[in-house]
């Protein structure tokens, strides 16, 4: 791996040196190429950021669905050699931050023009800048790392909005600055996510729309997000170990809409689903109450044992202690060895409408014979 460092170091110097020597031999459509997995040169940005290209590559990104044409989109933006860093517009929810998991997964997986490829996606926050910017050698290390890799980069930011809410509104101005400073050049790629339900968007967005181009991502229809659950059954089968009804995933849609319509599809539906999912397997693997009964008697006797000893050691008493410890202690064995033939045999638990009722009340309040005549 060390010679592979070395080797790509002195690609890049090459390279370097020969731009200098012709400025124009760099055609636009170059392939861009970034130094191995682990021995990058960023380590500011790397402590800064979250590497997403990285965790596309080890599987540990969710994969993307009923998107295709909005990821294509964006693709299509970043591949751009002008005007090539999207601002995502759109309320809390409905999918911003899934679209760039998407665009990674296609990055990582080189099925992109040539511009794009070998390309790190990093994803960094507004408060992650104004930390930098509190040390002005921090942040000057950070931008020299972002202009000497510019061209393997592209960076996410998300929550941009978060600029001008406090406390950071009091220095968006410095950070506005830094964005400046990093896309004025125009090599480097930069996608932004901006949630619109707040106040003074427009105002806000003026400042923006000149480092960015805007996109505006819309909620999804209750039809594709029921297909997405229904994809991702299966994963979320093996996760929680249930078995998960179809009734389960039209009721949580259903239910979302109506009784949710300050938030968004399809997180909305997501999130209540794994809900009650979570609360689903966290009820089949509750242990019986006669168990719990015998673990803190055999633990109150424990302690009883223990205080006699130290204050007041009566042989005969301790013996008699000793001895009911010890039935107990058979007792929960049996019990405990009851309960493991029975989870052998023991089907998978099944979520089902009923399941998903329980999550809106809870969240709600609304009583749950309302809900039930309104879930299909």
């Amino acid at each position: 791996q060390r010679q592979m460092c070395i080797r790509d170091s002195l690609d890049r110097a090459r390279r370097e040196v020969m731009q200098l020597q012709d400025p124009e031999m760099r055609s636009p459509l170059s392939t861009p190429t970034t130094a191995p997995a682990g021995c990058h040169t960023t380590p500011m940005l790397d402590a800064l950021g979250d590497d997403l290209t990285q965790r596309a590559r080890l599987g540990r990104l969710m994969p993307v669905l009923e998107r295709d044409a909005e990821i294509y989109q964006l693709l299509q933006i970043l591949a751009k050699q002008s005007h090539h860093n999207p601002l995502l517009l759109g309320p809390l929810g409905v999918g911003k931050t899934a679209l760039v998991n998407g665009v990674t997964i296609t990055l990582a997986h080189g099925e992109v023009p040539p511009t794009l490829r070998n390309k790190r996606m990093i994803a960094i926050t507004p408060e992650s800048l104004m930390l930098r910017m509190d040390n002005p050698s921090a942040a000057t290390q950070l931008l020299q790392e972002i202009r000497r890799t510019q061209n393997e980069l592209v960076l996410f930011i998300d929550n941009l909005e978060r600029l001008f809410e406090p406390p950071l509104s009091a220095r968006s101005a410095e950070v506005l600055q830094i964005l400046r400073m990093m896309l004025d050049p125009g090599a480097l790629l930069c996608i932004g996510a901006f949630n619109t339900d707040g106040t003074d968007n427009e105002k806000h967005l003026s400042l923006l729309t000149p480092l960015f181009q805007p996109v505006t991502i819309s909620e999804l229809s209750p039809e594709k997000t029921v297909r997405i659950l229904t994809t991702l059954r299966p994963h979320y089968q093996l996760l929680y170990a249930i078995s998960i009804a179809d009734e389960a995933i039209d009721a949580v849609v259903n239910l979302a809409v109506r009784y949710l319509p300050e938030q968004r599809l399809p997180a909305k539906a997501i999130d209540l689903f794994e809900s009650a999912a979570a609360m689903l397997a966290l009820e089949s693997t509750r242990l019986p109450l006669a168990l719990y009964y015998k673990l803190s008697e055999s633990e109150l006797l424990r302690l009883l044992i223990d205080a006699i000893r130290i204050r007041d050691p009566v042989p005969e008493q301790l013996s008699e202690l000793e001895t009911e410890r010890q039935r107990v202690q058979e007792s929960l064995q049996q019990l405990w060895q009851q309960l493991q033939r029975r989870e052998q045999v023991r089907p998978l638990p099944m979520l089902t409408a009923q399941h998903i009722v329980q999550e809106v009340h809870r969240r709600t309040g609304i009583p749950v014979d309302q809900l039930l005549e309104s879930s299909p």
